[in-house]
C-alpha cells in the first residue's frame, strides 16, 4: 500500500467519523399529541438533520498534521543528516584526503591554510588550485570496475 492510498484511507476514516449518528426515536414519547406539535416535531428534527455540528478541530487538523509528519521524515530529516555528515567530514579534512568539489573537480588536499577557510588541491603532478573549504563537496568514492568475463 503506497502512501498516497494510505493518506486517502485515513480522510476517508476522518470523513466517516464525522458523519452525524442518527438517535433512535424516544420509547418514551408521548403517542398521540396535537397535529401541530407534531409538525412542530418534524419540522425542527428536520432542521436538525440539515444543520450538522461542525467536527472538533483535532479532526480537521490531523491530515495536516499528518502531512507535516511525512514531510519532516521524509525531506527535512534526510536532509539535516547529510548536512551533519558534511560539516562532520569538512571539519576533519586532512592532507592527502582525495576529495571531490561541488564543481566535479577531483583533486588531493595538498594544504589547508591556518584560518580553515581554503584549501589547496593537487589536481595533477603540476597543478594546484585554491578553493574555499565549503566547495568540497566530499571524499572522493572510488569504485573498482571488475568486468566479469564469461
Amino acid at each position: 500500500m503506497s502512501l498516497f492510498q494510505l493518506y486517502v484511507s485515513f480522510c476517508q476514516w476522518l470523513l466517516w467519523l464525522q458523519e452525524p449518528v442518527a438517535s433512535a426515536p424516544d420509547a418514551g414519547a408521548a403517542p398521540a399529541a396535537a397535529p401541530v406539535v407534531e409538525a412542530g416535531k418534524a419540522a425542527a428534527q428536520e432542521g436538525a438533520r440539515t444543520v450538522q455540528e461542525q467536527p472538533p478541530g483535532w479532526i480537521t487538523m490531523a491530515p495536516v498534521v499528518i502531512l507535516g509528519l511525512f514531510a519532516y521524515f521524509l525531506m527535512i530529516r534526510p536532509q539535516q543528516r547529510e548536512h551533519h555528515k558534511r560539516q562532520d567530514f569538512l571539519n576533519n579534512l586532512k592532507k592527502n584526503a582525495k576529495v571531490v568539489t561541488t564543481g566535479g573537480m577531483i583533486g588531493t588536499v595538498v594544504d589547508i591554510s591556518s584560518d580553515n577557510r581554503f584549501v589547496t588541491l593537487r589536481i595533477d603532478d603540476s597543478t594546484r588550485i585554491r578553493f574555499l573549504r565549503s566547495a568540497i563537496q566530499g571524499e572522493l568514492e572510488e569504485k573498482s570496475d571488475t568486468t566479469s568475463s564469461t
